[in-house]
């Protein structure tokens, strides 16, 4: 028997950080972007927060401390993810420097932009209300 998935419910949170996906979607490396589709993030009515990710089109639990089913990223990006959520949840804003880091070097790099791709993403990203300096 399958489980009815109610429909998503209309956040301004929800709505911020998916606007920073898209942004990260469409720079650099294209993170959250597979085959023409970008994942996105969804809460319920319950205030559940699911991350329904680009590749596997799977709709991923995000509050779950072990290993995630069908998320098909790394851990640097599923720790975004977790930011994200937190962010949905209580208003904790994500660094900029998290994200785009103005010193594009290897230790500092988590998201493997060079320095032009980082430069265009952050000028984007900064208006974003998740994002603080």
């Amino acid at each position: 028997m399958f489980r009815t998935i109610e429909a998503p419910q209309e956040n301004e949170r929800i709505n911020h950080v998916n606007e920073l996906i898209k942004a990260i979607s469409e720079h650099g490396e294209k993170q959250f972007c597979s085959r023409g589709v970008t994942a996105h993030m969804e809460i319920d009515k319950n205030g559940i927060v699911w991350f329904i990710d680009d590749y596997s089109r799977r709709r991923i639990y995000t509050h779950y401390h072990g290993s995630w089913r069908g998320f098909s990223h790394g851990g640097t990006l599923r720790e975004l993810v977790c930011a994200m959520r937190d962010y949905v949840k209580k208003g904790h804003k994500i660094p900029l420097s998290w994200i785009a880091p103005v010193s594009v070097d290897d230790d500092d790099n988590k998201l493997g932009y060079s320095q032009e791709p980082a430069q265009a993403l952050r000028k984007i990203i900064i208006k974003l209300p998740v994002i603080s300096e």
